[in-house]
């Protein structure tokens, strides 16, 4: 289970120094939790901590990046949404039924339509850097590395929907995914995001 200093050190969005503490302590939970050797599973009766995990991590970071200018102007944010990604792809490989609701955490009942929609927005928050001229800054990522990320684990949450089910009898994981596929198809039509929550 994650020590709980991890959940309870959440930094605001404009506090550098704290943004800096809490990327070098995720990171290193993250590194000793889940190995690069791809073998750590965990499963899905002690999945609580990761569930409330995902919901922290996308409400506090994920839905707050926001557009600006220049790109090296906020290196924290940038590095701290690549641990962010890191972290929800390690949750979404190792740990079982990462994406269904738990009645002890809090808001995780949207939890695997709201993460979609979290990474999605990202997307396209980073697909506005597009046009604009950024110099390479050493251990920054550039947008388009940070949106391909996103746009994987994105594909990544629809693919665990689709393998997953319910054991609490709500609403069923392809129901969602459903919803949304259907909502995605409407959007790329010309219909306007609001449905999907944007």
């Amino acid at each position: 289970m994650l020590p709980s200093p991890l959940l309870e050190a959440l930094p605001g969005p404009n506090d550098a120094d704290a943004l800096e503490q809490f990327l070098l302590r995720l990171r290193s939970i993250i590194g000793e939790i889940f190995p690069r050797d791809g073998n750590t599973r965990i499963s899905a009766s002690e999945n609580a901590t990761w569930v409330l995990v995902l919901n922290q991590l996308h409400d506090a970071f994920l839905v707050t990046f926001s557009f600006n200018d220049v790109w090296n102007a906020q290196p924290e944010r940038v590095k701290l949404v690549e641990a962010c990604l890191e972290t929800i792809e390690s949750i979404l490989n190792r740990v079982d039924g990462a994406l269904i609701a738990r009645k002890e955490v809090p808001g995780s009942k949207n939890i695997p339509r709201k993460l979609f929609c979290g990474l999605f927005t990202l997307c396209y928050t980073l697909d506005l850097y597009a046009d604009t001229d950024i110099v390479p800054r050493d251990g920054v990522s550039m947008p388009d590395a940070l949106r391909d990320s996103a746009c994987r684990i994105a594909t990544l949450v629809l693919k665990r929907m689709g393998g997953s089910h319910s054991p609490t009898g709500d609403e069923s994981m392809w129901k969602i995914l459903r919803n949304i596929i259907e909502e995605l198809l409407s959007s790329s039509q010309g219909e306007s995001y609001v449905r999907l929550g944007w």
